[in-house]
């Protein structure tokens, strides 16, 4: 709350064109802002019409025979077009962000003995984000296939070893990066599978762009082994990557949340199936950029595009 008080803060956001608010601050200050003149009945008048207009256009008012989505059921969930759009999706949202210097990282042949590894390595669920409906019939997330599994099915001939390394989230702890280690040392590649869900929701808020957790610990553990490595990166918000962009035999991907189908998408991008051609939607800042900044000297009320003297863009 940037505002002097909960009346000039309903009063800031009416007048800005904001006609909705997710929580209680109109609900708590509203009749305050309206008796002390800070809205108007025209500002109410102007902010119901236009939520009310929007409602109609989405058909909420009509007859519920009328509305083509009252009709669905299970039998209309995880039908093969659905399952078609959502890998077509999967594969389209892969970003390569680094594919080593001298020689290229990726893809990586079939037929081989690999290591997945990572607190995202036997993730399902956490591929659709925080915020998501059901996604199988009966309203779990146990007909989806991990991307341990689906290395286990692309890489034909070859062998797949899973370990979890560190935890899932932002618990920091160690103890198991030795025993990942000397797991890889028997192997022609590794996947590095990073990233989560622990600060990917509403109310969490982070003071740096580090990976959460020991993952960092685990990747340099890793990297000194000098083998081919793919770090895959399953984030919502930005994370720094500069550091793992900087060794010469890792290949970076980014997929952020790509819904149920991710995990299979991911292996067809490791194996050189599927071309990664996916573009970053927001800029990726370097780990040391949050440490030269300060909250009260950046200037919130201007959302520059394009730099300035005084701001690095958006």
């Amino acid at each position: 709350d940037y505002s002097l008080s909960g009346g000039m803060a309903v009063q800031d956001a009416v007048r800005a064109g904001c006609d909705q608010n997710c929580g209680n601050t109109f609900k708590k200050y509203g009749k305050k802002a309206l008796k002390s003149g800070g809205i108007s009945q025209n500002h109410l008048n102007t902010a119901v019409r236009r939520i009310l207009r929007l409602l109609f256009r989405l058909g909420l008012f009509d007859p519920m025979k009328r509305n083509p989505y009252t009709h669905l059921g299970w039998k209309d969930v995880r039908t093969e077009p659905h399952l078609k759009l959502a890998l077509e999706g999967a594969r389209q949202s892969i970003v390569l962000l680094h594919n080593g210097d001298q020689r290229p990282v990726l893809p990586f042949q079939k037929g081989k003995r690999i290591l997945i590894t990572g607190p995202m390595n036997n993730a399902t669920d956490e591929f659709l984000g925080n915020y998501h409906g059901a996604t199988c019939h009966d309203g779990s997330g146990g007909c989806l296939l991990s991307l341990a599994q689906w290395l286990h099915k692309v890489n034909v001939n070859g062998s797949v070893q899973a370990k979890q390394g560190v935890p899932v989230g932002c618990v920091t702890n160690e103890t198991e990066i030795p025993s990942v280690v000397d797991a890889a040392r028997n192997v022609d590649y590794i996947i590095l599978a990073l990233g989560g869900i622990c600060h990917e929701s509403e109310g969490a808020d982070r003071d740096n762009l580090s990976l959460p957790g020991s993952q960092m610990a685990l990747f340099n553990a890793l990297v000194e082994l000098q083998k081919p490595l793919a770090v895959v990166i399953v984030n919502g918000g930005t994370y720094a990557v500069d550091e793992i962009a900087a060794q010469k035999q890792v290949a970076l991907l980014q997929t952020g949340f790509a819904g149920q189908a991710a995990p299979q998408a991911i292996a067809e991008v490791l194996f050189g199936l599927v071309n990664p051609s996916g573009k970053l939607t927001s800029t990726v800042y370097p780990s040391k950029y949050t440490s030269g900044k300060s909250m009260s000297g950046t200037p919130w009320v201007q959302s520059y595009l394009r730099p300035t003297e005084s701001s690095e863009g958006r």
